[in-house]
């Protein structure tokens, strides 16, 4: 009779755990992780576009990455947002003219909403 058995015949618990069982486990972690990868890299290189295959190379190889494109005079072109900005939310025009789509002041649009939830 094997040790196990006898210590279920006698009410003990088996003292070692399934060596099989841990190997099985140990397999199936690493395929999992293995597919993971695998797919991680496929959405980085197609779902992402990470750029051209020599900068995805250099990512993989954990190499230099080329640096994002910098503003030449920032406050000059953040003034000239805020404007554009601010003379939208300040003022009328189409949003799009064939379907009758127009954008109105803020102030105007305010009091309408706030006449509206008047009524």
């Amino acid at each position: 009779m094997s040790p196990d058995r006898k210590a279920r015949k006698l009410g003990f618990e088996p003292q070692d755990i399934p060596a099989r069982g841990i190997a099985w486990s140990g397999v199936a972690y690493i395929v999992a992780v293995a597919v993971l990868v695998g797919l991680v890299t496929v959405l980085a290189a197609t779902v992402w576009n990470l750029g051209s295959d020599s900068e995805w190379q250099n990512i993989l190889a954990g190499g230099p990455v080329s640096d994002p494109p910098l503003l030449t005079n920032p406050s000059a072109e953040f003034d000239a947002y805020r404007r554009h900005s601010l003379k939208r939310l300040n003022g009328y025009g189409w949003i799009d003219r064939q379907r009758g789509i127009a954008h109105i002041p803020i102030e105007h649009a305010m009091r309408l909403e706030a006449e509206r939830a008047a009524q």
